[in-house]
């Protein structure tokens, strides 16, 4: 009877800190993208941390502009399009950090 008790002690405490770190999630809305995909600088990211959802929209920005500031900041499998030609937007995870273009 002691071991089942203990056990489900531990998973409402592994299911209570999940509901904890969802609370702690916040939506950022990127808008310097053009400074974010050209120099990896973000003043709108400043507010973010990392597991936070990141919203791209710009309704004079193309979509490889977007794509390029996404792909430095966002978790790559998480990161959702709407290209409608003009305006295109962009949903993700923030990954906490911003990645340097070797290329670009």
């Amino acid at each position: 009877m002691k071991i089942k008790k203990v056990i489900s002690i531990a998973a409402l405490m592994t299911f209570m800190s999940f509901v904890h770190a969802d609370e702690d999630k916040k939506v950022c809305n990127i808008k310097d993208i053009k400074q974010l995909a050209s120099k990896g600088i973000s003043k709108d990211l400043e507010l973010c941390k990392k597991g936070d959802i990141l919203v791209f929209h710009s309704e004079h920005t193309r979509l490889i502009r977007i794509s390029n500031a996404m792909s430095r900041v966002c978790e790559i499998s998480s990161i959702k399009l709407v290209n409608r030609n003009i305006p295109t937007s962009g949903i993700c995870t923030y990954t906490g950090k911003i990645l340097e273009v070797v290329n670009y």
